[in-house]
């Protein structure tokens, strides 16, 4: 019989990881298209995660990391301690998050956060 999986909470908040631009080829105008995938879909697109795990998905927020600042960490700290609490059984949680800001969030978080889980 096989071992249940872990559960993991994705919490998406849009940034690079969750661009899709006009085409395949279309590396440099991605951020202006403006399609931002949910943490849903972002999943989707990667089902391997389900063979070593079962995420949870959450959308936090779907938009380039430039415009995620303090206000948006005070509220992301919020929703991890909130689904840290209403869901004990999460082995952890992964932050898909953009490259302009991904240091200022983490290190935020690394300060501020007070869960059990693990957060990546």
């Amino acid at each position: 019989m096989m071992a249940d999986l872990p559960r993991i909470a994705v919490i998406g908040t849009g940034g690079t990881i969750s661009s899709l631009g006009a085409g395949s080829l279309d590396v440099l105008d991605y951020p202006e298209f403006g399609q931002k995938l949910t943490s849903e879909a972002l999943l989707d697109r990667f089902p391997e995660t389900r063979q070593v795990a079962e995420p949870v998905p959450i959308t936090f927020r779907q938009v380039g990391s430039t415009a995620i600042g303090p206000k948006d960490w005070l509220e992301l700290r919020e929703l991890i301690h909130r689904t840290a609490g209403e869901d004990p059984g999460l082995a952890g949680f992964v932050v898909p998050h953009g490259t302009a800001t991904l240091e200022e969030t983490a290190f935020f978080l690394n300060l501020t956060l007070g869960v059990r889980q693990p957060v990546v």
